[in-house]
């Protein structure tokens, strides 16, 4: 009578080994295609490796490390530090981000030829950003923001989070009204978001933004 085979298969060889894989800081799942984290460590790399990403935003200040660039490098991965940017507007001292980086990052975010994206924010605060222009509800944004700052959220933040007033113009509209040169917004404080061409945003994008919309008919 032949023996039974009681070795570990080949998928349960590679769940062991994804499970003892390391993943980075304040790491998860933001959407489809978007992921995020607080800091990279080389000790993550090895995890991010399964992601199959197309770009890495960073947020932070400070430049990513040599281990960093060299894996997204060898892995073809765009890696974008935008966080070079002034964070702290003079004339907006509530601001945690400068309008021109939540353009970009956004921008960037927002086109699903670039996805699977990872955004680097030490802050925590960005992906409440991206929940603004979703049209979550504050209550909900903060709720998100302190659960990935794990007790370290700031005051500041959350003021900024309800503060923060985002506008989307279509990206036709946008290049039209820009060589008009008229203001595309007379109020000082909402940050104008110019999406990209429609063919290119996220399917959970435009399916959100149909919701919302057939919400807002609803009510009229």
């Amino acid at each position: 009578m032949g023996s039974t085979h009681t070795g570990i298969g080949s998928r349960e060889v590679k769940r062991l080994y994804i499970y003892m894989l390391t993943p980075p800081e304040a790491f998860g799942c933001v959407e489809d295609g978007i992921y995020r984290c607080s800091a990279l460590d080389p000790l993550n790399l090895q995890f991010l490796s399964t992601l199959g990403l197309g770009i890495i935003i960073s947020l932070n200040p400070e430049k990513p490390s040599k281990p960093v660039r060299s894996f997204a490098q060898e892995n073809v991965i765009q890696l974008v530090h935008l966080g070079l940017r002034p964070w702290r507007p003079v004339l907006d001292n509530w601001m945690l981000f400068s309008k021109e980086l939540i353009q970009d990052a956004l921008t960037y975010i927002l086109d699903r030829g670039k996805q699977p994206v990872l955004i680097l924010d030490s802050t925590n605060a960005f992906v409440g950003v991206l929940r603004n222009l979703q049209h979550w509800n504050y209550s909900s944004v903060v709720a998100e923001y302190r659960a990935f700052s794990g007790g370290k959220s700031h005051y500041m933040t959350e003021i900024f989070l309800e503060l923060l007033d985002l506008k989307c113009i279509p990206h036709e509209q946008a290049i039209k009204e820009k060589e008009s040169k008229l203001p595309l917004s007379k109020n000082e404080t909402q940050i104008i978001i110019s999406l990209p061409p429609d063919e290119v945003l996220p399917d959970w994008f435009k399916f959100q933004s149909r919701l919302w919309q057939q919400e807002l008919e609803s009510e009229s």
